[in-house]
């Protein structure tokens, strides 16, 4: 059974190349334009494994999303992306919440790399 992952990102070059990038490695992807977008796809499919999303996006940011989505699936594993990732560092600690992060630019391989590491980590303790 293949895990499932879906992949929130307002650049759509962006999230056809990362899902399909992830697709040739054999996961199940579903993708969403923004927050609110991703948090209907949770409700309404089958249990994902992991939500890879942007932070910096229209309607509702990766971090709000990251918090409720959470907050209904503890089991889901949270990578966020953004180019601006040092800066909310600063300002907000989320560390029970998030599992990784991507800062862009990255590379495919790194995508990877990041998304097989949090996949194949032990669930944390509620």
């Amino acid at each position: 059974m293949s895990q499932r992952i879906l992949v929130v990102e307002d650049d759509p070059a962006l999230m056809i190349v990362i899902s399909r990038s992830l697709s040739g490695r054999g996961y199940e992807v579903e993708t969403a334009e923004n927050g609110v977008e991703a948090l209907g796809r949770l409700s309404s499919e089958a249990e994902f494994d992991l939500l890879l999303s942007d932070i910096v996006m229209p309607e509702m940011d990766g971090l709000e999303l990251a918090l409720m989505a959470t907050a209904q699936f503890p089991k889901l594993k949270v990578v966020l992306m953004s180019g601006y990732a040092s800066e909310w560092r600063r300002t907000v600690n989320l560390e029970n919440v998030i599992h990784g992060v991507l800062n862009k630019p990255f590379s495919l391989d790194e995508m990877h790399q990041k998304i097989a590491e949090v996949l194949a980590a032990p669930q944390r303790a509620a």
